[in-house]
């Protein structure tokens, strides 16, 4: 393509090689903008948060791998005699001890680390069409293009400067822990993997969720100490998120619990008090009503 032709020529401009390496088929099956996605939140990690220096990062060709969380690590943290400690790891952990007695991290000493905008993931074919304009113009994933089965090519902007990306999948050994095939829903085995779906309206923690009608429910939480009554549903089909009834009380810390097609917003923590308060919403009501409380107030249930 115009784009690999481009990347070859591209005199001057830097390049960074890094390979991925999939315990699973499944895993080797992410596509291609979610892989170089990964990748690229994983440099910015690496400058903004782990303080490495830019420039030294393009000094050797990097080996990540898939962690449960769905981020990419450096494979130089899988602990020896792990079952993922395969040759090439090793040869790989070696490298990188030799390498690090030049002192590719330097830290800053006033440096604030400055936290990754979140990401959701999940099994979905699609990416919402907001992703590109929501993207870091100092951290962006400008174009791809696949070179060959399991190598990809792209190009980015680190810190605002446009570089190039080699990235290419390897599989590894495979993890004991995995689930085998045999055993996992068809649906699963048909998506194209983890993909970025559209950010929640704000960002949260400690919600109450849930599956009501088939659509995602994040109730409440806590958004830097303010106690939520917010609630948002997702939809698989849509790829949209979209507002609900708000809660009569703010809470996070507390179960939502999905029966007969109503959500139970049960106790939780109002940020000075747990609760014992319990609130239910029908799928089509336009409001939460209360019900009978719980004997004894409680959170993280």
């Amino acid at each position: 393509s115009d784009l690999v032709l481009v990347t070859r020529d591209a005199h001057g401009v830097p390049k960074l090689q890094v390979s991925v390496i999939h315990m699973t088929h499944d895993e080797a099956s992410i596509t291609g903008r979610a892989l170089c996605s990964l990748v690229l939140d994983w440099l910015k990690k690496q400058v903004l948060e782990e303080e490495f220096q830019l420039d030294l990062l393009k000094e050797k060709k990097h080996m990540l791998y898939l962690n449960i969380d769905n981020s990419l690590h450096d494979c130089s943290d899988i602990q020896s005699g792990d079952l993922n400690d395969s040759d090439m790891v090793q040869d790989y952990k070696k490298m990188s001890r030799k390498l690090s007695q030049t002192n590719i991290k330097v830290r800053r000493k006033s440096a604030t680390p400055q936290p990754v905008k979140p990401r959701l993931m999940l099994y979905s074919r699609s990416i919402s069409d907001k992703d590109d304009s929501e993207q870091d113009n100092e951290w962006k994933l400008i174009a791809f293009s696949q070179v060959s089965e399991g190598a990809w090519v792209a190009v980015v902007t680190l810190k605002g400067a446009v570089a190039v990306l080699s990235v290419q999948q390897k599989m590894g050994n495979a993890s004991p822990t995995s689930t085998p095939v045999s055993s996992r829903p068809s649906s699963v085995e048909k998506v194209d993997f983890y993909t970025v779906i559209p950010h929640m309206a704000s960002p949260k923690c400690a919600t109450g969720t849930g599956n009501l009608s088939g659509r995602l429910l994040v109730c409440g939480g806590y958004d830097r100490g303010e106690c939520l009554r917010a609630v948002e549903a997702y939809s698989p089909e849509t790829n949209t998120w979209s507002s609900m009834p708000l809660m009569r009380q703010g809470r996070g810390r507390f179960d939502l619990t999905v029966l007969d097609g109503k959500a139970y917003a049960v106790g939780g923590c109002d940020g000075s008090k747990e609760l014992s308060n319990v609130e239910v919403l029908e799928e089509d009501s336009i409001k939460w009503a209360s019900v009978a409380p719980l004997p004894l107030a409680r959170s993280n249930t």
